[in-house]
C-alpha cells in the first residue's frame, strides 16, 4: 500500500504536466499565429509604400530632369523635395530588410546611422517643403520681384544648401558627441531614439527642425490666402461683369494661384498628419522616462511618417497640368503631344 502511493503521485504529477504543456500550447499557437499575421500586414503596407514613394518621386525626378519645359526654379525645389522622398523610400525599403534580419541592426552603432540616414532624408523633405511653400508665397506677395529674388541658379543653391545642412547635423554630431548609446545596455532599435541620441541634440532636431518650418509654412500660408481672397473678390466686384478676354484671364489667374494654394495646402496638412505623431512620440520619450510605445504604435507612428513621401508625387501628377501632360508624353510617346503642348 505504501509502495502503491508514490507510484499514483509521480502518475499524477505526470499527468498534471502534460495537462500544462497542452495548454500552454494552445495558449502559445494563437499568439504565434497572430504575430506572424502582424508581420505580414506590416511588410504588405511597407511594400505597398515603397513602390508608391519610390515610383511616385522617380517620376517626378524623370519628368523634371528629361522635359526642358519643367526645367524652371520652382520645378527644381520640387526636384530637390522628390530626391529626398525617393531616399526615404529606400530606406524604408531596409527596414523591411532588417524586420527579417534583425541582426542586423543588433548593435547600437549600426541603428544609429541607420536612424540618421533616415532621419537626413525626411528632415530633408520637410526644409524643402518650406522652400517650395516659400516659393509660393514670393510668387504671391512680391510678384513682380520673384524672379529677381529666385532664379535657377538660386534655387539649386538653395536645394544643395539643404541636403548639406541636413547631412552636417545628422551624420557629423549623433556618432560622436550626440549619442547616448555609450550609456545603454537594454537597447531596442525600434524607435527608441532616446537610447540612441542625446536628448539635447533631440530637441534640436524637433524644435529647429521640423517644429520651426512648419510654423513658418504655416505663418505663409495665412498670409497667402488673404491676399489671394481679397484680391480674387476685387477683380470678381471689377472684372466679373465683363466678358472681355482682359477680364477673363485676370480672374482665371487668380483662380489658378488659389487652386495651386490649395494643392500646397495639402500637401502641408498630410505633412503634420505625417510628423505630429512622431514629434509628439519624440517628445514623450524624451520628458517621460517610463513613456514606451509598443511595437504596433511605432509601426503605425513610422508609416505615417513615411506616408508623407508617398502622397507628394502623386499630388503632383493630379493637381499639376505640366506635370500631368509631360506623364502622358513619357507613357505615350507621343510626338504630336509634346507639338501641341509647346
Amino acid at each position: 500500500m505504501a509502495s502503491a502511493l508514490p507510484s499514483f503521485s509521480r502518475n499524477l504529477t505526470v499527468d498534471v504536466d502534460a495537462t500544462l504543456l497542452v495548454e500552454s500550447a494552445t495558449e502559445v499557437t494563437p499568439k504565434n499565429d497572430l504575430e506572424t499575421s502582424a508581420k505580414i500586414i506590416i511588410v504588405i503596407i511597407g511594400m505597398s509604400l515603397v513602390c508608391t514613394i519610390t515610383g511616385g518621386n522617380g517620376l517626378v525626378i524623370l519628368l523634371v530632369l528629361k522635359f526642358q519645359q519643367l526645367r524652371n526654379a520652382s520645378n527644381y525645389l520640387l526636384l530637390g523635395m522628390a530626391s529626398a522622398d525617393f531616399t526615404v523610400g529606400m530606406t524604408l525599403l531596409g527596414s523591411m530588410i532588417v524586420r527579417f534580419n534583425p541582426h542586423l541592426l543588433a548593435q547600437p552603432f549600426n541603428c544609429l546611422i541607420y536612424w540618421c540616414s533616415s532621419l537626413s532624408c525626411v528632415v530633408t523633405s520637410c526644409w524643402l517643403l518650406f522652400f517650395v511653400s516659400f516659393d509660393r508665397f514670393l510668387k504671391t506677395v512680391p510678384p513682380l520681384r520673384f524672379y529677381t529674388i529666385l532664379n535657377h541658379k538660386i534655387a539649386l543653391a538653395i536645394v544643395g544648401g539643404v541636403y548639406i545642412y541636413t547631412v552636417t547635423i545628422m551624420y557629423a554630431f549623433p556618432p560622436t558627441v550626440a549619442n547616448n548609446i555609450k550609456t545603454n545596455v537594454d537597447f531596442n532599435c525600434y524607435f527608441q531614439f532616446s537610447k540612441m541620441f542625446h536628448p539635447a541634440y533631440l530637441q534640436f532636431l524637433i524644435f529647429g527642425n521640423m517644429v520651426f518650418p512648419i510654423l513658418l509654412i504655416c505663418l505663409m500660408y495665412i498670409k497667402m490666402f488673404r491676399l489671394v481672397m481679397d484680391k480674387l473678390a476685387n477683380e470678381r466686384r471689377i472684372y466679373g461683369h465683363l466678358k472681355t478676354p482682359a477680364g477673363k484671364a485676370m480672374m482665371s489667374s487668380w483662380k489658378r494661384e488659389l487652386r495651386t494654394m490649395k494643392t500646397l495646402t495639402i500637401l502641408l496638412g498630410l505633412c503634420i498628419i505625417g510628423w505630429f505623431p512622431f514629434c509628439s512620440a519624440l517628445l514623450a520619450e524624451i520628458y517621460d522616462s517610463t513613456f514606451q510605445a509598443g511595437l504596433g504604435v511605432r509601426s503605425i507612428i513610422g508609416y505615417l511618417l513615411f506616408l508623407n513621401s508617398a502622397v507628394n508625387p502623386i499630388i503632383y501628377g493630379l493637381r499639376s497640368t505640366k506635370f500631368r501632360h509631360c506623364a502622358k508624353q513619357l507613357i505615350c510617346g507621343s510626338r504630336h503631344l509634346e507639338l501641341q503642348y509647346e
